[in-house]
């Protein structure tokens, strides 16, 4: 039965002997609540006592388990938040970038317009002017959403470079554009976050051998963050000097309209082009709806997503002996996915879109080394007719990348196994096993 809680403050600590004493006096015990009780001593005093365990074990779980691992992204406090100081010398007072008390306390103002996780997060977020612009442009709505996206960024960088000035400059970057495209640049972050997060879901795809090697395999990036991920490198994109207001405009109106991977393949795209291939970019940008060209980004998109690739190989050797070697392919590099972009680019511009999507559908999927082979020797003929080019053989360029690959990897396994492969006596074959 529960009883109605009376308001209990600075309860004394009750003790056995407290209990046993007050027994053989014939006191009277009454429960005011769970965990609660009222203890009546023969001379009239009441005394209330919390019996509730002092020294709870805290309870751990993924989101805050990931919430601690972002902390470490930022410049930090020892203690992991950022908390006011004072300089012992000057007096002065320092919170983040803030080193003066009535913009501190307007800070501290700034967070009842937060919600309850939203000041959670903010503990582990720079203090600084920016955010006192920001909370001044934005709704409270808004404001809110902005803090959940760079916190998302946050985790992101703690799994790569950990460099919390990074999040110190996108925030910068947001504060410096105009009012009146604040709120819209706000949507389009919630865009890409929205559609590259489901990407985070973990592949666990065995090999016959019984080890992950999908996404979410250590190999992988376990801490990989795709959300926090796509939205660096849609601020990055947004803020480069290189692209001029109007091409962003541009660009951004198919982002909007896109999915993921398709947001992701255009981002990067026009992040590594340069010269010649930015023009064919951005001509084939302005020459179609974003429906038309959904499939060629999604299918960069996917390629420049792709994770590790690891082929495991059997050593036998004349005596019937086996050893199991594993070659880890790492994923296409930015040099090597702005190679390939530029060869996509280059078959488009010479055969069209139409085609370009129906070379595409026969490469089909595969590793990114080997896809990139594959247009590098299509952008090679495509002075050809367009009806010659689709009759290319793509089956036969697909095997020949394998084998090119295959053939890398047997060097790789030669070189590692010398000294026991050319051993006097021994001979050796290397058999595929996945």
């Amino acid at each position: 039965m529960k009883i109605q809680a009376a308001m209990v403050v600075n309860l004394p600590e009750i003790s056995r002997e407290t209990l046993q004493k007050t027994a053989s006096n014939k006191a009277t015990v009454t429960a005011l609540a769970d965990d609660i009780i009222s203890l009546k001593k023969p001379s009239g005093e009441v005394v209330t006592y919390d019996l509730k365990p002092k020294n709870k074990p805290k309870a751990f779980s993924e989101t805050s388990t990931k919430r601690d691992m972002s902390h470490l992204g930022h410049k930090l406090s020892c203690w992991g938040q950022y908390v006011i100081t004072t300089d012992w010398q000057t007096k002065e007072y320092q919170f983040g970038q803030l080193n003066d008390k009535a913009k501190i306390d307007e800070f501290l103002g700034m967070k009842d317009k937060l919600g309850l996780e939203q000041r959670d997060k903010m503990q582990f977020i720079s203090p600084s002017q920016d955010w006192l612009d920001l909370a001044n442009k934005l709704s409270d709505t808004e404001l809110n959403t902005l803090v959940d996206l760079t916190y998302n960024i946050s985790e992101s960088v703690f799994s790569s470079t950990r460099n919390g000035d990074e999040i110190d400059n996108i925030v910068s970057e947001i504060n410096k554009l105009p009012s009146e495209e604040l709120s819209s640049f706000i949507e389009s972050m919630v865009h890409v976050n929205d559609e590259a997060e489901p990407a985070d879901k973990p592949d666990r795809a065995r090999n016959k051998f019984g080890m992950i090697t999908g996404k979410g395999s250590v190999v992988n990036g376990i801490f990989d963050n795709a959300g926090g991920k796509a939205l660096r490198d849609y601020t990055k994109m947004a803020f480069s000097s290189e692209l001029s207001h109007s091409e962003f405009e541009m660009v951004n109106a198919h982002i909007v309209n896109m999915e993921y991977p398709a947001t992701s393949g255009l981002i990067n795209a026009v992040s590594m082009v340069q010269g010649e291939a930015k023009d064919q970019l951005f001509n084939l940008l302005s020459s179609n709806k974003t429906e038309g060209i959904t499939d060629v980004f999604g299918y960069f998109g996917e390629l420049a997503n792709q994770p590790y690739y690891i082929s495991q190989y059997n050593i036998e050797y004349e005596n019937g002996d086996k050893e199991l070697t594993s070659v880890i392919d790492p994923p296409l590099n930015e040099s090597e996915q702005g190679s390939l972009f530029e060869s996509i680019l280059a078959v488009e511009a010479k055969v069209g879109l139409a085609v370009t999507d129906h070379l595409i559908k026969q490469t089909g999927a595969g590793m990114g080394q080997v896809q990139s082979q594959v247009w590098q020797e299509l952008a090679s003929g495509v002075d050809e007719p367009a009806i010659t080019l689709t009759k290319q053989n793509i089956n036969e360029l697909l095997a020949q990348g394998k084998e090119n690959l295959v053939e890398g990897h047997n060097k790789q396994v030669r070189n590692s196994f010398r000294s026991t492969i050319y051993s006097p006596g021994r001979g050796e074959a290397i058999l595929r096993a996945i």
